[in-house]
């Protein structure tokens, strides 16, 4: 069963690969797959259970991951007025 998580808390290519070390640790858990552009984690598990057990892995690790429901996206909001006036004074 595939499972997606939204992940916070990666900055690097190295929080990527820690966050994949950890719910690769659980038991159940295989074909892990990290997307640090996307905050996004993929994986396969035997059971949806798995999905509390990875959560914690990853946080023990110093990230969070939260399941995300079936069809639903990373969240990504869309730049406030503030943000807008920002990146247009930076061009």
């Amino acid at each position: 069963m595939k499972i997606k998580f939204k992940v916070t808390g990666m900055t690097c290519s190295a929080c990527q690969s820690h966050v994949e070390r950890a719910a690769a640790s659980v038991d159940g858990v295989h074909n892990v797959v990290v997307n640090l552009l996307s905050n996004s984690m993929t994986l396969e598990a035997d059971s949806m259970e798995r999905a509390a057990e990875v959560s914690q892995a990853v946080k023990k690790a110093g990230y969070t991951a939260e399941p995300m429901t079936e069809g639903a996206a990373p969240a990504q909001s869309a730049p406030q007025d503030s943000q807008k006036e920002q990146i247009a004074a930076m061009k």
